[in-house]
């Protein structure tokens, strides 16, 4: 029975911030909306992978919280044009499965000159035994840079998609 209601606490605290960032969202532009969500999303899975019990539901909702700061402020700061190329990037990554280095840049931005770079840090598979790669990110924008992590995974009709 604890063991339940640890699971319902640790469900409900992760819903309570995932809540907490969609009713942020509705005082933000889309880009910074969908930045803030996808950073959400990402850093929540990417921090449900470390510690265990009430450490796991901590490690979930911290990442949550910094994937939604971080993917925010590039949404916030990435038109539409450097986002599609930041996601070219990252798919040519992922589908290349090597560790080169991928670049884009824009000098267009809108809000300032913006570039970035995506490299396969690590190639392995999920839990369902689907073929998956973690990568790493980085874009500057008007010479301030941030740094992203995220996981892709192949699936069954061929392409790669970004795990959120």
């Amino acid at each position: 029975m604890t063991k339940v209601r640890s699971k319902i606490r640790g469900t409900v605290r992760t819903g309570s911030a995932l809540v907490l960032a969609v009713t942020l969202g509705g005082c933000m532009g889309s880009n910074e909306l969908a930045g803030t969500t996808i950073g959400g999303i990402a850093g929540g899975a990417i921090g449900n992978q470390f510690g265990k019990g009430d450490g796991k539901v901590a490690a979930t909702a911290l990442g949550a919280v910094i994937g939604a700061s971080v993917g925010g402020a590039l949404g916030r700061s990435l038109d539409e044009q450097s986002q599609i190329m930041a996601e070219r990037a990252t798919m040519q990554a992922v589908a290349s499965g090597s560790s080169d280095i991928y670049v884009w840049e824009n000098p267009a931005n809108s809000s300032g000159p913006a570039a970035g770079q995506v490299n396969v840090t690590r190639v392995g598979s999920n839990a369902a035994g689907q073929t998956c790669r973690e990568y790493v990110s980085t874009v500057r924008i008007a010479g301030e840079s941030e740094q992203a992590f995220g996981v892709a995974c192949l699936e069954a009709d061929g392409s790669w998609r970004i795990q959120q």
